[in-house]
């Protein structure tokens, strides 16, 4: 997995070979934890949408950004703050424009119209408002579905051939995969969206269609309900284009702004142990 650093504490030439000498370097040892640890918090501020010094912003979704955000001793003199998330790289260092239609030619989850074009139904998770998550709804919809609303249930889990058409090499069958019937309930109209204020609005649009499910079982709570849209992605289809997305540089502004104060404060911590060993006063 590829892992994305900020590696202020590991260019330390002086100190490369020395990790035996951990007992006579005490305050160097604390100083590079002292360090790791402002790296990973100034991090971690702009994981949670701190700005940029550019004036860039991340956009906290789910929280798994800034927890994986995490510090590694790799001996007494040098530290490395990394997150091994696989999306950290593209907050990273950004990505190319991609067509999100290229699943249908790899996702044996594809299936086929009747006039033979391949297609995937997408599911969309919503939050309620103030959620940590990418598509939230907003209170007046939250608002709508906390009244008298009929709730959508999942009936039967079975299994469909996939789409692709491939079989099992082992068991000479077609592939199968998951699928699901349901009984739909309640779901969210564009006549309803016109009169929560959200008719012609593009948050309107994206939440168009959407159903609540309860977990069997359950009677309440948000713990036990999920909000959902489902959207056709098809051969031919217009759109499904994730759009370039600029890096963001968060860790490599981290190790450019702490190294000033990473050789100041190691400096200083050398003098204070080396002044020790031979037995003399820092002046």
């Amino acid at each position: 997995m590829s892992r994305i650093r900020a590696s202020v504490l590991t260019d330390l030439n002086f100190f490369r070979g020395l990790s035996e000498l951990e007992g006579d370097f005490p305050t160097v040892s604390r100083a590079v934890s002292m360090l790791a640890k402002q790296a990973q918090d100034l991090w971690k501020s702009y994981a949670n949408g701190a700005p940029l010094p550019g004036g860039s912003v991340i956009h906290p979704r789910s929280g798994k950004y800034v927890n994986s955000i995490e510090i590694r001793k790799i001996n007494a003199f040098s530290a490395e703050v990394y997150s091994d998330l696989p999306y950290a790289r593209v907050i990273e260092e950004g990505c190319p424009e991609y067509d999100m239609k290229k699943m249908l030619d790899s996702s044996i989850k594809v299936r086929v119209s009747k006039a033979g074009r391949r297609y995937l139904i997408i599911p969309f998770r919503w939050g309620t408002p103030g959620a940590e998550m990418g598509n939230n709804m907003s209170k007046s919809v939250h608002k709508w579905w906390q009244g008298k609303r009929e709730r959508s249930d999942i009936t039967l889990h079975t299994s469909r051939p996939s789409g692709t058409g491939i079989y099992d090499m082992r068991t000479r069958r077609r592939v199968t995969v998951d699928a699901w019937k349901y009984k739909w309930g309640d779901r969210l109209t564009g006549e309803t969206l016109d009169q929560l204020g959200h008719g012609g609005t593009k948050l309107g649009s994206r939440m168009a269609g959407m159903v609540n499910f309860r977990s069997p079982g359950k009677k309440g709570g948000s713990a036990h309900s999920e909000y959902m849209t489902f959207r056709v992605m098809s051969e031919g289809s217009a759109g499904w284009i994730r759009p370039a997305q600029p890096g963001k540089w968060p860790a490599r502004t981290v190790a450019e702004q702490l190294k000033p104060a990473m050789e100041e404060a190691l400096s200083q911590a050398l003098e204070i142990d080396i002044t020790s060993l031979v037995g003399g006063e820092k002046s």
